[in-house]
């Protein structure tokens, strides 16, 4: 089926990319395969969900663990390919891109548990778990091979496929994510754009040092009741820093758009936000780029 492929490429352009992680094309053409897997009208949704998950987990993640708290709890990565492009800028810009989108579609499937026959797959058959050809005179689907009398259109001769190992074992030990551990984690990666400086994450999420773990999508996160003052601080560097690196005749519209994400994630008045960047043009002689 086109969506169990979509599947496999998905995991293997993943496993491509983790020997070759400087060059983001790959795990970017694994993300469209994430894409295609909500085809079928989300018949395939726990396979979905299962694969979108494993390729957070072993691509992804890791990455994160290492940028933000280095290699210790990391020994598959190799630190001595990796370390580099973890202190590029682009590379990083287009890594939190790529991680930004996979968490949205794992977001989509969330809650979704493992199905048994998801797909509707039939178990395996005689042919696929012997791999022997078919010879004339043996039944398949009802018919004999070489039988011309037989009425049984052309398509329905071959047998029914076999159920996929390797994929219904991702399904079978996927958990359903919890959403507040998945926005903390969202929240991060954006933060990560708007700063150089990842140890002030540390203040500005709570359990920062459990993020990027194995089990890290699966517990709780408690939240703050409102904005914190750290919080509140970083945004507002963030906001100061947009306007000193806001170039054109005329300001992009949507220069703000990552940080009143983050901002949105931490219920911070995103009213005050556009004040402070307009007030933070003004102040560094840019006033005439606002229209």
């Amino acid at each position: 089926h086109p969506v169990r492929l979509a599947a496999h490429r998905a995991l293997l352009l993943g496993a491509k990319w983790s020997q070759q992680p400087e060059s983001m094309h790959i795990v970017k053409d694994a993300v469209s395969a994430l894409r295609a897997l909500e085809a079928d009208g989300g018949r395939y949704r726990s396979l979905a969900a299962a694969v979108r998950l494993e390729l957070w987990q072993v691509c992804l993640r890791p990455i994160y663990r290492a940028i933000f708290f280095g290699f210790d709890d990391v020994p598959e990565l190799q630190e001595e390919v990796v370390g580099p492009l973890c202190v590029d800028p682009a590379w990083l810009h287009e890594l939190s891109r790529v991680a930004l989108e996979v968490l949205a579609l794992i977001a989509r499937t969330a809650a979704t548990k493992p199905e048994a026959g998801e797909g509707g797959e039939v178990g395996p058959t005689a042919l696929s778990a012997s791999g022997h050809s078919l010879g004339a005179g043996e039944q398949v689907g009802g018919a004999s091979v070489g039988d011309e009398t037989a009425d049984v259109p052309w398509e329905n001769v071959w047998p029914n496929s076999g159920g996929d190992v390797l994929l219904d074992n991702f399904e079978a030990r996927a958990h359903p994510v919890e959403t507040s551990a998945l926005e903390a984690h969202r929240a991060i990666v954006s933060a990560s754009q708007l700063t150089d400086d990842f140890s002030s994450l540390a203040y500005c999420v709570p359990s920062f040092e459990e993020m990027f773990l194995r089990h890290s999508l699966f517990a709780h996160v408690a939240a703050p009741s409102s904005c914190t003052e750290y919080q509140v601080e970083f945004l507002s560097r963030a906001v100061v820093r947009k306007a000193l690196l806001a170039t054109g005749p005329i300001v992009d519209r949507f220069v703000l758009e990552s940080v009143e994400n983050l901002g949105k994630s931490w219920g911070v008045d995103l009213a005050q936000m556009r004040a402070r960047f307009l007030l933070a043009m003004y102040d560094v002689g840019k006033d005439d780029m606002i229209t």
